[in-house]
C-alpha cells in the first residue's frame, strides 16, 4: 500500500458537506475534556432558611443571595448571613417570602418580596422600603409599594425595573 499524504491541517478540520467555515473539533473535544465542574449542595444543614429557593443573584463583590420562602441568605462560599423579618424590629426585612433580587448600577441591593420592594443597606443590615410618587406630584409616605414583586430587572444605565403583580 502506498503512503497516505496527510497534512496537519486536515487532522483538525472538519468540512461540513455545506462548504462553509470548518469546525475546530479537536479543540471543541480539548475544551470538553478540560472543564472541571464541582457542585457542591448546601442547605439547611449549611445554614441556608429554607430549602424552597425562589431566586439566587450574585452580587458585584461574588457574594451570593439567596431569597426563599423564609428569608434572604447571604452565602459568602463558606456560612450563611440570614435576614428575616422580626416583629420588634421595623428595619428587618419586613417580609420572608423573597420573590426577587437585583442590584442596581450604584451598588445598593433590592430585595422583592410579596409585600413590596426593600433596599439592603449593607452598613446597618437594614432594610427600607422604597416609596414612588406619581408624576407631576410629591413624594406621599403612604405610596410605598406594597404589591407583591415578580422580578427587578438591571437596566442599561444601572436604573431597575420593577414588575409587580397587579400594578404593572
Amino acid at each position: 500500500m502506498g503512503k497516505t499524504n496527510i497534512k496537519p491541517k486536515d487532522m483538525f478540520y472538519f468540512y461540513p458537506s455545506s462548504g462553509k467555515k470548518p469546525v475546530i473539533l479537536i479543540l471543541l473535544i480539548i475544551v470538553s475534556l478540560t472543564v472541571n465542574a464541582q457542585f457542591k449542595r448546601i442547605g439547611l444543614k449549611e445554614g441556608l432558611s429554607n430549602n424552597s429557593v425562589t431566586t439566587i443573584f450574585q452580587d458585584r463583590y461574588g457574594f451570593m443571595w439567596v431569597g426563599t420562602f423564609d428569608g434572604l441568605n447571604q452565602y459568602d462560599g463558606y456560612q450563611f448571613r440570614t435576614f428575616k423579618n422580626s416583629l420588634d424590629d421595623s428595619l428587618s426585612l419586613p417580609n420572608n417570602r423573597v420573590s426577587a433580587i437585583e442590584e442596581d448600577g450604584a451598588a445598593n441591593l433590592w430585595v422583592g418580596t410579596k409585600m413590596g420592594v426593600y433596599r439592603l443597606d449593607k452598613s446597618k443590615w437594614s432594610f427600607f422600603p422604597l416609596f414612588y410618587r406619581e408624576e407631576n406630584k410629591p413624594i406621599n409616605p403612604d405610596r410605598k409599594v406594597t404589591t407583591p414583586i415578580n422580578a427587578l430587572l438591571k437596566m442599561e444605565n444601572g436604573n431597575l425595573l420593577i414588575c409587580t403583580a397587579g400594578n404593572g
